[in-house]
């Protein structure tokens, strides 16, 4: 007699091993995974760092040493200031305070209170 199928040890075998195979690969894949979430979401952030300053020098805001502006996302994505999806980050407020260089240092703080003089 000719049998030309597996048996149930040979699949048993296979099966075993591609279920190693996945317990050994999956756990690097999930961290690559959110990894590549963590970087997007940092990008994310940077582009609306860098659109709420454009909004700021655009609309005649007084760029002074010492001054401190609070923009929300809302805002941005409302006036059509930013170019990308900021709906994550749609209830948060962009501080921006301006250094004695005049640089923008940017952060999203809980509360935020506008100093300009």
């Amino acid at each position: 007699m000719n049998n030309r199928g597996f048996t149930l040890i040979e699949i048993t075998a296979v099966v075993m091993l591609l279920a190693l195979i996945l317990l050994l690969v999956l756990p690097r894949v999930l961290e690559v995974k959110e990894n590549s979430n963590q970087k997007m979401s940092n990008n994310v952030k940077q582009i609306l760092y860098s659109d709420a300053g454009e909004f700021i020098r655009n609309n005649n805001y007084t760029i002074k040493s010492g001054n401190v502006y609070c923009i929300s996302v809302n805002t941005l994505i409302n006036e059509g200031a930013t170019s990308v999806d900021g709906s994550e980050y749609a209830s948060n407020i962009i501080k921006i305070t301006i250094d004695s260089n005049n640089n923008f240092n940017y952060s999203m703080p809980k509360n935020c209170t506008e100093v300009s003089n």
